[in-house]
């Protein structure tokens, strides 16, 4: 199974912290997840100009320093746009790039799918993932085409496929198929989830299924109050500035409280 964060954007005084993420994705290296993310969901990518967008993915480039692959969301409710984005990216010299199913998608994908089929193309050798949850899965057609113009399907429910899953609580999944787990509580704790990769490999299930759970309540907590508290339990541990953009907003003194009894 690899493992790539899906790391967040810092920002300070409303403006993009290069130097942390720099620090960020050196972390990331240094304790050996297979690769990073950047400007996805929980990159508030929505709020990024578009020069921000391609100055970010440069920025972790820079520091990665190939030690790990770098992916970058091309992502938008435009597939034009999402397709000249891509194009940029992969110019700049990422591993890869994610697109998602755009939110309005009503049963009709045949555009979409054709479209992430195009990027792939121009990515060449190079990842291509679409990211989806089930209440905008694709049609077993639809599926199909992807799989057979090698773009990667990345679900964000608990189908049990031999896929790629978006989300901590999915590890498990992600294991059983050693697909990709696109992770986010390892923007705190890569060394938890390296381990229970490493304890799974070497057959010590009951071990690793044990520390699995107990991140849970954690991974829980995250993902309910999402990008804000992932932000603000980063600066417990002084790794980033809470800071987020709007429309997000930084997490009230309830929130902080049960975020400090966890991860403090």
């Amino acid at each position: 199974m690899d493992i790539i964060t899906q790391l967040v954007t810092p920002f300070y005084l409303n403006e993009v912290d290069y130097d942390v993420l720099e620090f960020s994705v050196d972390r990331q290296a240094r304790f050996k997840t297979d690769g990073v993310l950047v400007c996805g969901r929980w990159g508030e990518k929505s709020t990024l100009k578009d020069g921000e967008h391609k100055d970010v993915a440069k920025s972790a480039l820079r520091a990665s320093r190939g030690r790990i692959a770098v992916y970058a969301s091309a992502g938008s409710n435009d597939c034009a746009k999402s397709e000249a984005m891509a194009k940029d990216l992969l110019a700049l010299g990422v591993d890869g790039v994610a697109l998602t199913l755009p939110y309005y998608n009503k049963g009709k994908p045949r555009e979409i799918v054709r479209s992430a089929v195009r990027i792939k193309k121009h990515a060449g050798n190079k990842r291509v993932f679409l990211f989806y949850d089930a209440d905008r899965c694709l049609d077993g057609e639809s599926e199909a085409e992807l799989k057979g113009n090698n773009v990667e399907i990345v679900r964000a429910d608990g189908e049990w496929q031999k896929c790629h899953y978006d989300g901590d609580e999915f590890i498990l999944n992600a294991l059983c198929v050693n697909g990709v787990l696109f992770s986010v509580i390892a923007n705190v704790f890569p060394s938890s989830i390296i381990r229970i990769r490493e304890k799974w490999e070497n057959n010590e299930i009951e071990v690793a299924v044990s520390e699995w759970f107990a991140l849970k309540e954690k991974i829980r907590l995250i993902s309910r109050l999402s990008v804000p508290a992932l932000k603000y339990a980063l600066s417990l541990w002084g790794l980033s500035h809470p800071a987020v953009r709007l429309p997000l907003i930084q997490c009230d003194d309830d929130e902080k409280e049960t975020i400090r009894r966890l991860f403090d």
